[in-house]
């Protein structure tokens, strides 16, 4: 086949065909470039996660998930592999929050719209109400709960 240092695409489909041949310096070449582009990817990870890193304490996992082009799924599990730890991000909740979320909940707004307006997931919420309800402060159940 070609005794050139590299291939084509086409030249690459035909061996990929095995309708060709490739000869020891271009597989010798190809697999020099296989590594090259393996070193680039992981430097390019490296640097991903040390952004990570620099940022999990500034942006929310919305947030980084968004800039780095991934899932806030991949950005956890990144996260876990890595030793990143997202909680300083969490949702602090105050009086006023509380005053907000009780009188929402009487009203009959949701769970999902309330979640939107601060924020924080559905189980947030969720969960903030079952705190509030463990102090009284809100009733044992609103039809807003099925929402």
């Amino acid at each position: 086949m070609a005794t050139s240092r590299t291939c084509t695409k086409k030249q690459l489909l035909k061996i990929a065909q095995g309708k060709a041949r490739i000869t020891h310096e271009v597989a010798a070449n190809l697999a020099k470039e296989i590594l090259r582009l393996r070193y680039k990817e992981e430097v390019e990870r490296n640097d991903m996660i040390e952004a990570l890193r620099a940022e999990a304490g500034k942006l929310s996992v919305v947030e980084l998930a968004e800039k780095h082009g991934m899932t806030e799924i991949a950005i956890w599990n990144i996260g876990h592999e890595h030793g990143i730890s997202f909680a300083a991000l969490k949702k602090r909740w105050s009086p006023d929050d509380d005053t907000y979320l009780i009188a929402a909940k009487v009203g009959g707004v949701s769970n999902r719209m309330l979640a939107e307006y601060f924020g924080v997931t559905i189980n947030a919420i969720k969960n903030r109400c079952a705190m509030l309800r463990k102090k009284n402060l809100l009733p044992e159940y609103l039809p807003s709960d099925d929402q």
